[in-house]
């Protein structure tokens, strides 16, 4: 049950569950930013090319080290005419995202155009 209270003029609820003391900005705000990772096979890469390469390895070992650490919280396989993937990441800023998935090695090999964009759960952030 959330009951709403103030502190110092600034309005916090009280999860009697959860005893949290916090408002939803301030929860999101304990987290890192999240951005959303799209990477596109490169025109010059074909389908058949990439499907050879991920034949025996899906996943490199850096990927799953970054899913274990909980910096990749999502990921899935662009499977349309344009194949790629794309993950959702925590990080402090966009170079920093980047570096980290610059370590795995079919991204480093420049398999695939790559666009990061920050997201937010708020409307608001948008500016």
């Amino acid at each position: 049950m959330l009951t709403k209270n103030s502190l110092n003029g600034h309005p916090f609820f009280t999860d009697t569950r959860y005893h949290t003391l916090h408002t939803v900005r301030e929860r999101v705000k304990e987290y890192m930013v999240k951005y959303l990772i799209n990477g596109t096979l490169r025109p010059e890469k074909s389908r058949a090319d990439l499907l050879a390469k991920i034949q025996n390895e899906p996943s490199s070992d850096e990927a799953w080290e970054l899913m274990r650490k909980g910096v990749i919280t999502e990921h899935g396989v662009k499977i349309g005419q344009r194949p790629g993937f794309f993950l959702i990441m925590e990080g402090d800023s966009e170079a920093a995202v980047l570096a980290a998935i610059s370590h795995i090695p079919i991204v480093q090999e420049g398999w695939f155009d790559i666009d990061v964009d920050p997201v937010s759960p708020f409307l608001s952030d948008m500016r």
